[in-house]
Protein backbone atom coordinates (compact mmCIF):
# COMPACT_ATOMS: atom_id res chain seq x y z
CA UNK A 1 0.00 0.00 0.00
CA UNK A 2 1.30 3.43 -0.91
CA UNK A 3 2.52 5.64 1.91
CA UNK A 4 1.14 9.18 2.11
CA UNK A 5 3.49 11.73 3.60
CA UNK A 6 2.57 14.78 5.63
CA UNK A 7 3.76 17.30 3.05
CA UNK A 8 4.85 17.56 -0.56
CA UNK A 9 5.02 20.41 -3.06
CA UNK A 10 4.42 20.34 -6.80
CA UNK A 11 7.03 21.70 -9.22
CA UNK A 12 7.60 21.59 -12.93
CA UNK A 13 10.27 19.08 -13.89
CA UNK A 14 12.17 21.88 -15.63
CA UNK A 15 12.63 23.63 -12.27
CA UNK A 16 14.10 20.71 -10.33
CA UNK A 17 16.18 19.40 -13.23
CA UNK A 18 18.35 22.53 -13.00
CA UNK A 19 20.15 20.87 -10.08
CA UNK A 20 23.71 20.05 -11.21
CA UNK A 21 23.53 16.39 -10.14
CA UNK A 22 19.98 15.77 -11.39
CA UNK A 23 19.54 12.34 -12.92
CA UNK A 24 15.90 11.38 -13.25
CA UNK A 25 14.85 7.75 -13.01
CA UNK A 26 12.35 8.23 -15.85
CA UNK A 27 11.54 4.52 -15.95
CA UNK A 28 9.75 5.03 -12.60
CA UNK A 29 7.31 7.59 -14.00
CA UNK A 30 3.60 6.93 -13.55
CA UNK A 31 2.16 4.39 -15.93
CA UNK A 32 -0.29 5.52 -18.56
CA UNK A 33 -2.09 3.76 -21.35
CA UNK A 34 -0.37 4.11 -24.72
CA UNK A 35 -1.37 2.96 -28.19
CA UNK A 36 1.09 0.61 -29.85
CA UNK A 37 1.00 -1.71 -32.85
CA UNK A 38 0.01 -4.51 -30.45
CA UNK A 39 -2.86 -2.42 -29.01
CA UNK A 40 -3.13 -0.47 -25.76
CA UNK A 41 -0.37 -1.04 -23.21
CA UNK A 42 0.73 0.46 -19.91
CA UNK A 43 4.06 2.27 -20.07
CA UNK A 44 5.83 5.02 -18.07
CA UNK A 45 4.61 8.42 -19.17
CA UNK A 46 6.94 10.65 -21.13
CA UNK A 47 8.41 13.33 -18.87
CA UNK A 48 8.91 16.82 -20.26
CA UNK A 49 10.12 20.10 -18.78
CA UNK A 50 6.43 20.94 -18.12
CA UNK A 51 5.62 17.69 -16.31
CA UNK A 52 4.36 18.22 -12.76
CA UNK A 53 6.37 16.29 -10.18
CA UNK A 54 6.36 16.31 -6.37
CA UNK A 55 9.12 17.19 -3.93
CA UNK A 56 8.39 15.19 -0.78
CA UNK A 57 9.07 16.12 2.85
CA UNK A 58 12.10 13.78 2.80
CA UNK A 59 13.49 15.57 -0.33
CA UNK A 60 12.77 12.65 -2.66
CA UNK A 61 11.11 13.58 -5.97
CA UNK A 62 8.16 11.49 -7.12
CA UNK A 63 5.78 11.41 -10.05
CA UNK A 64 2.76 11.44 -7.76
CA UNK A 65 1.79 12.41 -4.24
CA UNK A 66 2.90 9.22 -2.48
CA UNK A 67 6.27 9.00 -0.70
CA UNK A 68 7.22 5.56 -1.94
CA UNK A 69 5.78 5.29 -5.46
CA UNK A 70 7.11 6.48 -8.81
CA UNK A 71 10.40 7.74 -7.36
CA UNK A 72 12.19 9.90 -9.94
CA UNK A 73 15.07 11.17 -7.82
CA UNK A 74 16.37 9.89 -4.48
CA UNK A 75 19.97 11.10 -4.30
CA UNK A 76 19.32 13.24 -1.21
CA UNK A 77 22.48 15.13 -0.28
CA UNK A 78 23.18 18.38 1.55
CA UNK A 79 23.72 20.04 -1.85
CA UNK A 80 20.29 18.86 -2.99
CA UNK A 81 18.63 20.12 0.20
CA UNK A 82 20.38 23.47 -0.22
CA UNK A 83 19.19 23.69 -3.86
CA UNK A 84 15.63 22.89 -2.76
CA UNK A 85 15.73 25.57 -0.09
CA UNK A 86 17.61 28.33 -1.94
CA UNK A 87 16.55 27.83 -5.56
CA UNK A 88 13.11 26.24 -5.25
CA UNK A 89 12.09 27.94 -2.00
CA UNK A 90 11.08 24.57 -0.56
CA UNK A 91 10.48 24.42 3.17
CA UNK A 92 8.29 22.28 5.34
CA UNK A 93 5.65 24.50 6.98
CA UNK A 94 5.88 25.16 10.71
CA UNK A 95 2.51 23.58 11.38
CA UNK A 96 3.85 20.20 10.18
CA UNK A 97 6.68 20.36 12.73
CA UNK A 98 4.21 21.40 15.45
CA UNK A 99 1.95 18.44 14.70
CA UNK A 100 4.94 16.06 14.77
CA UNK A 101 6.15 17.50 18.09
CA UNK A 102 2.68 17.17 19.59
CA UNK A 103 2.47 13.57 18.41
CA UNK A 104 5.89 12.79 19.94
CA UNK A 105 4.97 14.25 23.33
CA UNK A 106 1.67 12.37 23.53
CA UNK A 107 1.96 9.85 26.34
CA UNK A 108 0.12 6.62 26.86
CA UNK A 109 -0.27 5.60 30.47
CA UNK A 110 -1.30 2.14 31.64
CA UNK A 111 -2.45 1.36 35.14
CA UNK A 112 -1.08 -1.88 36.62
CA UNK A 113 -3.43 -4.85 36.81
CA UNK A 114 -5.18 -5.48 40.11
CA UNK A 115 -3.86 -8.84 41.33
CA UNK A 116 -5.53 -8.68 44.75
CA UNK A 117 -8.69 -10.51 43.63
CA UNK A 118 -9.06 -13.89 45.29
CA UNK A 119 -9.47 -17.14 43.44
CA UNK A 120 -12.95 -17.59 44.96
CA UNK A 121 -14.25 -14.48 43.21
CA UNK A 122 -16.60 -14.96 40.33
CA UNK A 123 -15.15 -14.21 36.90
CA UNK A 124 -17.60 -11.35 36.32
CA UNK A 125 -16.59 -9.77 39.61
CA UNK A 126 -12.89 -10.08 38.71
CA UNK A 127 -13.51 -8.39 35.39
CA UNK A 128 -15.39 -5.57 37.07
CA UNK A 129 -12.63 -5.03 39.64
CA UNK A 130 -9.78 -5.15 37.13
CA UNK A 131 -8.83 -1.64 36.06
CA UNK A 132 -9.10 -0.96 32.36
CA UNK A 133 -6.11 0.29 30.40
CA UNK A 134 -6.43 3.97 29.65
CA UNK A 135 -4.90 6.00 26.89
CA UNK A 136 -4.33 9.52 28.15
CA UNK A 137 -2.94 12.51 26.37
CA UNK A 138 -1.42 15.16 28.58
CA UNK A 139 -3.26 18.48 28.71
CA UNK A 140 -0.17 20.25 27.37
CA UNK A 141 -0.01 17.89 24.36
CA UNK A 142 -3.71 18.36 23.66
CA UNK A 143 -3.26 22.13 23.69
CA UNK A 144 -0.28 21.91 21.31
CA UNK A 145 -2.16 19.59 18.98
CA UNK A 146 -5.23 21.87 18.92
CA UNK A 147 -3.03 24.90 18.19
CA UNK A 148 -1.24 23.07 15.38
CA UNK A 149 -4.53 21.93 13.84
CA UNK A 150 -5.97 25.45 14.09
CA UNK A 151 -2.87 26.86 12.37
CA UNK A 152 -3.17 24.21 9.65
CA UNK A 153 -6.85 25.02 9.11
CA UNK A 154 -6.05 28.74 8.93
CA UNK A 155 -3.27 28.09 6.41
CA UNK A 156 -5.57 25.93 4.25
CA UNK A 157 -8.27 28.59 4.10
CA UNK A 158 -5.80 31.39 3.35
CA UNK A 159 -4.22 29.53 0.40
Amino acid sequence: MAKMGRYCKAYMLGQVSKFDNWIAQAENARLEEQETDEGKQQAPRELTEDSVIYLQENYIVTDGIYLDENVLFDDVTEDWKQFCSDTLGFEIPDYIAEIEKAAETTTIEHEPSDTSATEESEPTQQAAEKPKKKSKTSAKSKTKLKAAKKTADTNKTSN
